[in-house]
């Protein structure tokens, strides 16, 4: 009897499990019907647009349908997303792309957005701009198209400042909505260079250079060169415009424009260093030593004095006159006669014996004035009064006589003064006593220092009027000596000179 109740009783447990795992088919055999009654209810009813979203990408990169389905769709067997048109090919900018979705035995036809964006792959930027910070949106061409749609541009590594940058080509890495991309920011002087014209005033013909005619030349790279775009005329007698150009080491190139005044002259010429040229007879003549000209710019005009020296005979004694003539560039006109002197005696000596003994009484230091005083007592203690009847020719062969006998008339007083102040630089004048008063005398006018024209006497007479320690004297004091020797030596007459002939002597 026990044996028979544990079968049955294992009997009653196998048929639980059974009937339990028939339950369990049926519930899922009835949930599964239920599902796909709801599917296929829903599926084709339904409107998948909402699953949709807009896509940004880059120029030149793919895109796939599944692209445009919500991230929490994407990968979703149940639904997929293909192309309505098979050749679709993305296109810059925005475009509207026709897609078939499928869910089930359902197709739907819509459509969604797509922005494609050009990417610039050489960004230029000005050197050295001022507080500029670098934006990634710079290397997006048409960022503008994809306005109020979310896009994530950034670098992955922040640049520098702009003006921290030096010239030069510097590769970036960003990255648009995940996608990474490379571009170049270059950085190059693009800018033309900055100046102030400037007017000048010029003297006629004389060169004018680009630069004077610009101010705070400045650019960033450096200046590779300044020129005229023509070359102004400095020869004309009416104000123009100047056009420079200025270019840096770009390349980068700025024209400014300025007014060039020519400025003419107001007074002629000055010829100077034209003294009495003495020559030994049968030697050459050099006309043109010590002579100068300069113009009223102070330009220097001596190489373009012309000589006539047609009237000189070298191989005569005598004393010739030589012209000077020079033209200004504006046409002023000076000419300035000289005396040539063609003397028979050695004028080399002369003029080394003068020049030692100047070497010996004279310095830098010393005024014209004191130069004067000085040449006055050399002669009055070197040479002593002789009377001759015998004149010598000229002042030259005076003046060596002089040197050679220590001795001599007025004459040679007169001429060994003369050329020891003309040898020493100091403007002087020989002047002539009126032919027919009963004593012939000469003496010089010298006129130190700018101070006027003074008489300068060396030989014994005047000593006896003015004494030993006067060097030169005026026009009352020479009257006033003239009055003075008529009384004591009945000399009349003395200091007697046609004044008409020679510069205002100071009273």
């Amino acid at each position: 009897m026990k044996f028979v109740s544990s079968r049955k009783s294992q009997k009653g447990k196998t048929s639980g499990v059974k009937r339990i795992i028939i339950a369990a088919l049926i519930i899922a055999v009835i949930s599964s019907a239920v599902y796909f009654c709801w599917y296929y209810l829903w599926s084709g009813n339904a409107n998948f647009e909402y699953l949709l979203q807009p896509v940004v990408t880059l120029e030149g990169r793919s895109v796939s349908p599944g692209d445009f389905l919500d991230p929490d769709f994407r990968g979703n067997d149940l639904i997929k997303a293909s192309f309505t048109d098979r050749t679709f090919i993305p296109k810059e900018g925005h475009q509207s792309v026709s897609l078939t979705l499928t869910l089930g035995r359902h197709n739907i036809k819509t459509t969604a957005d797509l922005y494609v964006l050009k990417t610039i792959d050489r960004l230029i930027k000005e050197y050295k701009l001022p507080l500029q910070e670098l934006q990634p949106e710079d290397f997006i061409a048409n960022l503008e198209a994809a306005a109020g749609i979310p896009v994530d541009v950034r670098f992955t590594e922040e640049p520098l400042p702009l003006d921290k940058y030096d010239l030069g080509i510097y590769r970036l890495t960003l990255i648009l909505n995940n996608e990474s991309f490379e571009a170049a920011l270059v950085i190059a002087d693009t800018t033309p260079p900055a100046a102030d014209p400037v007017d000048v005033e010029s003297p006629i013909g004389e060169p004018v250079f680009p630069g004077q005619f610009l101010e705070n030349v400045f650019d960033h790279s450096g200046i590779g060169s300044i020129e005229f775009v023509d070359e102004p005329d400095v020869m004309a007698h009416h104000m123009q415009d100047v056009e420079v150009r200025v270019t840096d080491l770009f390349g980068n190139s700025a024209v400014f424009r300025a007014g060039l005044t020519i400025l003419l002259d107001d007074t002629p010429p000055v010829i100077q260093g034209t003294f009495r040229i003495v020559s030994r007879r049968g030697n050459p003549i050099i006309y043109r030593h010590g002579v100068t000209a300069r113009d009223s710019f102070d330009r220097d005009l001596t190489e373009e004095i012309q000589i006539d020296s047609s009237n000189v005979n070298q191989n005569e004694t005598g004393e010739y006159t030589v012209i000077y003539r020079v033209i200004d560039l504006s046409g002023l006109e000076t000419v300035v006669p000289a005396i040539v002197q063609v003397v028979n005696v050695d004028v080399d000596y002369v003029n080394e014996r003068i020049d030692a003994a100047l070497a010996d009484i004279l310095n830098d230091g010393m005024s014209q004035l004191d130069q004067v005083k000085a040449i006055h007592y050399w002669v009055r203690n070197r040479i002593s009064y002789a009377s001759s009847r015998i004149e010598p020719e000229n002042t030259y062969e005076g003046a060596y006589r002089a040197l050679r006998d220590r001795q001599g008339n007025c004459f040679n007083y007169f001429s060994l003064a003369e050329v020891m102040l003309t040898r020493a630089g100091i403007p002087n004048i020989r002047i002539d006593r009126i032919p027919g008063t009963p004593t012939r005398h000469r003496w010089n006018l010298v006129n130190p220092d700018d101070l006027g024209w003074h008489h300068f006497d060396t030989t014994p007479v005047a000593r006896m009027g003015f004494g030993s320690q006067t060097a030169f004297f005026t026009a009352s004091e020479a009257r006033d000596f003239t009055a003075r020797i008529q009384n004591t030596h009945g000399m009349r007459d003395f200091y007697s000179y046609n004044a008409e002939l020679y510069p205002n002597i100071i009273e």
